[in-house]
């Protein structure tokens, strides 16, 4: 198989002005704990879905999650959730929908481990044309 890297993403944390508004801005991880977070999916204890639900474990002892104030499988649903002040979610910034939004990052220093996408084909079409074509469109759209 061939792995041409694209780029990386990271989670970051984002709340609505009128959610800071009226229940302040957390300083530290453990003050998510007295916040109301927005989770994607249920929040189970599985690990596959800890790495989707990161914001569930921060500030939170080893085994325990946020319970989730509002629970959705649609990243604009959830956006749109913490835009109307229900709570806090973690999103990609490089997401259009947050950087249109007037979510602001808080807790800047606070990322998830980096999601890095590749683009991945059969090695006996690394010399095919539409291949090479394609990987050449989105690495030039992704790098702009």
């Amino acid at each position: 198989m061939q792995y041409d890297y694209l780029f990386s993403l990271e989670k970051k944390l984002y709340a609505s002005p009128e959610y800071i508004n009226t229940y302040g801005e957390p300083q530290t991880l453990n003050d998510l704990t007295n916040h109301h977070v927005l989770s994607f999916r249920q929040p189970e204890i599985d690990h596959y879905y800890r790495d989707i639900n990161w914001i569930l474990t921060l500030g939170m002892e080893e085994g325990e999650l946020h319970n989730p104030r509002y629970i959705s499988n649609s990243i604009e649903s959830l956006i749109k959730a913490a835009e109307k002040g229900i709570g806090i979610i973690a999103s990609y910034e490089k997401f259009g929908v947050i950087k249109n939004s007037d979510l602001k990052n808080i807790l800047p220093d606070i990322k998830d481990q980096p999601l890095k996408e590749f683009f991945i084909y059969p090695d006996y079409l690394k010399e095919d044309k539409v291949i090479i074509d394609i990987k050449n469109y989105l690495m030039e759209k992704l790098s702009q």
